[in-house]
């Protein structure tokens, strides 16, 4: 009985913080796309390769033990930077991407939206965070401006360090 109890709670602990980091990644995108709306930039569209791109070095992250090892790098050759995840993860619609990566104490007081609002935080008080955010994408054919719509995000829960931790991605299209 003791056993059985065990493990309905650690199903019920993990659950709680899976069902939760949706409803973070659907008000993490309202809080961006109404930072680029006040503005006047084009809304993000989450797209799933991007999102699988994202995916890929927020599992990475998931795993690691402390807060100072949360990093744009990843140990696997296949993956060791934002270019090389999104190349894999859009099987090479994308050639190259930028990443935002933002990580936190896990805080069982905050509801979703403030917890997707720390997030949105961390990144606009972070220059080169804040630039990818808002950042216009150039037409290299007409030089001009194209808008910018394709984005991804991810929010995973470390359960050893006990972190939120968030990966942005903004990749650009592979033309070739």
């Amino acid at each position: 009985m003791k056993y059985l109890l065990l493990i309905i709670l650690t199903i019920f602990s993990n659950l709680s913080h899976s069902q939760n980091l949706v409803e973070i990644e659907n008000q993490l995108l309202i809080l961006v796309n109404n930072e680029r709306s006040e503005r006047s930039l084009t809304a993000f569209d989450l797209d799933t390769l991007i999102n699988n791109g994202a995916k890929i070095q927020a599992d990475y992250l998931s795993t690691v033990r402390s807060i100072y090892q949360i990093t744009h790098d990843n140990p696997n050759p296949n993956h060791s930077t934002p270019s090389k995840r999104i190349r894999v993860a859009s099987d090479l619609k994308y050639s190259i991407s930028n990443e935002n990566i933002t990580a936190f104490t896990y805080d069982s007081t905050q509801t979703d939206l403030e917890m997707a609002q720390r997030i949105h935080d961390n990144f606009m008080g972070s220059k080169p965070h804040r630039l990818m955010v808002l950042r216009e994408v150039p037409d290299v054919f007409n030089d001009g401006w194209v808008p910018a719509s394709s984005y991804g995000h991810i929010v995973v829960y470390n359960k050893s360090a006990n972190l939120i931790i968030a990966v942005q991605m903004f990749p650009t299209k592979n033309y070739d």
